[in-house]
């Protein structure tokens, strides 16, 4: 049972990195929106690389600010946002509760840490949709830094604003990060839309 449970858990994870590109980071702008932020990226006087390495900068701080003192893995995230005329990098950690469930992940916790600072509002406020202004999320895993990879839960949550959310995390070398797409890492998705089409039926 248990080696048959390993087995499993094995290929799992050869299948999650196959889903990883090793890529340099002036590389990362043809997996993102760049039509979407190219006027606030001018504004701000930096690349995207150059964003893409704060993300991960971001990511590595929040990191030791964890509560995790039941699962003793702290982790740390980071999420670009974008309000329609300017980008900004915001961090989250992990903070658990004794109850598992109420658990808030770090993936979470940056992405509404950067709701709460009135990104989503300003977007939607200037004519963009729930799904446009989340650009990118970078994850700092001391326990796996080369998988950026979040977990189900994360992925079901992160969902709810869109599939092209680019995701990075550290590479094998300082040059290089591993990335992917919310939307590679999400075949046969549960999305808001489905939940629109249901509804009816079910009244």
């Amino acid at each position: 049972m248990v080696n048959s449970q390993i087995s499993r858990l094995a290929a799992a994870h050869k299948a999650l990195q196959e889903c990883l590109w090793t890529v340099r980071l002036d590389e990362l702008s043809s997996l993102a929106p760049m039509g979407r932020i190219e006027n606030a990226l001018r504004r701000s006087n930096k690349g995207f690389d150059d964003w893409m390495h704060k993300l991960l900068a971001v990511a590595r701080k929040t990191a030791p600010y964890t509560y995790c003192d039941y699962s003793h893995y702290g982790l740390g995230a980071s999420a670009l946002a974008f309000d329609g005329k300017k980008l900004g990098v915001i961090g989250g950690a992990n903070c658990e509760n004794g109850a598992y469930t109420p658990t808030k992940h770090a993936e979470e916790a940056a992405v509404c840490n950067a709701q709460s600072a009135g990104y989503m509002y300003r977007a939607r406020q200037n004519g963009l949709k729930k799904t446009e202004w989340l650009i990118a999320l970078g994850v700092w895993d001391p326990n796996d830094l080369l998988n950026p990879v979040p977990c189900n839960l994360c992925r079901q949550f992160l969902l709810e604003f869109g599939r092209d959310l680019l995701i990075i995390g550290p590479g094998p070398e300082k040059h290089l990060v591993n990335a992917t797409t919310l939307k590679i890492i999400t075949p046969g998705a549960f999305v808001p839309e489905m939940v629109k089409s249901v509804l009816p039926k079910v009244s």
